[in-house]
């Protein structure tokens, strides 16, 4: 062979094995910090402040939803003329019970609602929900009635 052969220029100009490498490596590095970046700014919210307190009263909550399923009906969700419609049992409507309504939105917890229990004497409870964004809620309603406590939970749309 001859020495012109072996001195002779690749048609690639820069590019060999070791550029690409370098490269590689860089926008790996560079996509890297760019998800670390994205992700500082997510937003996240626990549905419970403090979930372990929560998980200790997980046993009275599956009595409370027990105790509600001994009723004689269970709690009905309508949504009518611009309001939320709960129709409760018959045992409750002369029993006063003391308990909280709550509208719990699982995408954002700055629009959940707490409402006091107040039910008429049709055993019914009207919320009116002009104060409340569109979008998937979960209803929870517990209550205390004759040293019981109950409490349902209902999924639902508000349009």
């Amino acid at each position: 062979m001859k020495h012109t052969e072996l001195t002779q220029k690749r048609a690639y100009g820069f590019w060999n094995w070791g550029t690409g490498i370098t490269l590689s490596i860089i926008v790996g590095a560079m996509a890297m910090m760019f998800l670390v970046y994205k992700t500082m700014g997510v937003q996240y919210d626990m549905a419970e402040d403090d979930y372990y307190a929560a998980e200790l009263k997980q046993n009275d909550k599956v009595t409370a939803v027990q105790n509600a399923y001994k009723l004689s009906s269970l709690l009905k969700v309508e949504l009518a003329e611009g309001k939320v419609v709960l129709q409760f049992p018959a045992e409750l409507i002369n029993a006063n019970p003391e308990g909280i309504v709550k509208f719990y939105r699982p995408s954002d917890i700055n629009l959940d609602r707490v409402i006091p229990l107040q039910i008429d004497e049709h055993g019914r409870m009207a919320i009116a929900f002009d104060n409340l964004q569109t979008g998937n809620y979960q209803l929870q309603v517990a209550w205390t009635m004759n040293q019981k406590d109950y409490f349902v939970e209902q999924s639902f749309y508000l349009p």
